[in-house]
């Protein structure tokens, strides 16, 4: 969690990535080829990573993750997500691991 004398403004700094995200995803639908139909991960994306400034570092990098897979099936880069789930185990695997490291760092700080 985040702490109360935090120097980042946490509720800020999380409304400023979600409004820059939904602009973002409504100027590229307006402007560019991608429409909202293929770029509404980066909305979920944008509350993941206000998750993990929030101090859930592995559940916001988990959801951030998710759904980078899910944008990056819609735009083609990767296969369907149908192929390509195995990343999502990739990145959990990941996860755990970094979050078994932060755990085993703070327990030592702890002692």
């Amino acid at each position: 969690m985040a702490d109360k004398g935090s120097k980042v403004p946490v509720g800020v700094l999380s409304a400023v990535v979600i409004l820059g995200s939904i602009a973002t995803v409504f100027l590229i639908n307006n402007f560019g080829e991608v429409g909202f139909g293929t770029s509404w991960p980066v909305l979920l994306m944008a509350a993941g990573l206000c998750l993990s400034f929030a101090g859930y570092f592995e559940l916001g990098f988990a959801i951030l993750g998710f759904f980078l897979l899910i944008l990056l099936a819609n735009l083609t880069i990767i296969p369907p997500f149908g192929k390509s789930w195995p990343f999502a185990l990739i990145w959990i695997a990941i996860l755990v691991v970094a979050g078994y490291m932060r755990s085993k760092s703070s327990s030592k700080k702890a002692a």
